[in-house]
């Protein structure tokens, strides 16, 4: 049962969207001794660290509450939503800045199931991430390719670039204008998003994992998401 990683690793300052607004991450490590004297023992330590990280840094998902009041959090979300069977569908050949329509989904409705994970590849965190051109140049998803998912009744999305086509404009951007996240969001599909290494899984179904920390009233979380193929 192979396990794929698609999930991009956290270090401080690593995303240029949180960068972009101020909040990154912060690890502070320290080691202790006390309790191994270095003399007997010099090779134990007793290691710990503190985490400051942006809940939607690096490979996150984001929950209904992320953009309405009313919305689940992260611990109000039925872990079913996380995990379970999966497609691909591949737009590695779209571009800088090009548009994910609903006819361009359409021509893949064959593979989408109703209560799927789709995972929409572009590689493009593959080939920009950690650069001002995956915020700036990015593809990103139409609103009608959003209602699209709506439709098909996908229970999750996943995208290896930035969806959302107003968030470029950080900071100058206007979340009222988040098409994307308001049409998904709002139909309880959660967004697995700057997910990587999609262009390694070698088959069109498959099962995902992608399971938010355990953290009340937070509407977005770090995931380890991962692919489980035959």
């Amino acid at each position: 049962m192979p396990i794929i990683d698609l999930s991009l690793a956290h270090y401080d300052e690593m995303d240029p969207v949180a960068a972009a607004v101020g909040k990154m991450m912060n690890a502070e490590t320290s080691v202790r001794r006390k309790y191994f004297p270095p003399k007997k023992e010099p090779d134990v330590v007793f290691v710990d660290s503190w985490l400051s990280i942006f809940a939607h840094a690096g490979t996150h998902l984001d929950c209904p509450r992320h953009i309405y009041r009313w919305g689940k959090t992260t611990d109000e979300v039925p872990l079913e939503r996380f995990m379970g069977p999966a497609c691909l569908l591949d737009f590695s050949s779209k571009g800088a800045d090009a548009p994910i329509s609903a006819g361009d989904l359409e021509a893949h409705a064959g593979l989408v199931r109703e209560n799927d994970i789709v995972l929409l590849r572009t590689d493009f965190t593959d080939k920009f991430w950690g650069s001002d051109a995956y915020l700036r140049n990015s593809p990103f998803l139409t609103g009608d390719g959003a209602r699209w998912l709506v439709d098909k009744g996908v229970k999750a999305a996943g995208f290896d670039f930035l969806q959302e086509e107003e968030v470029k404009k950080i900071p100058e951007n206007v979340p009222e204008n988040y098409v994307v996240h308001r049409t998904l969001l709002g139909n309880g599909i959660i967004q697995i998003e700057h997910m990587t290494n999609l262009s390694a899984i070698p088959q069109e179904r498959f099962e995902v994992i992608a399971l938010p920390l355990k953290m009340p009233g937070i509407e977005g979380s770090p995931c380890r998401a991962v692919a489980v193929v035959d």
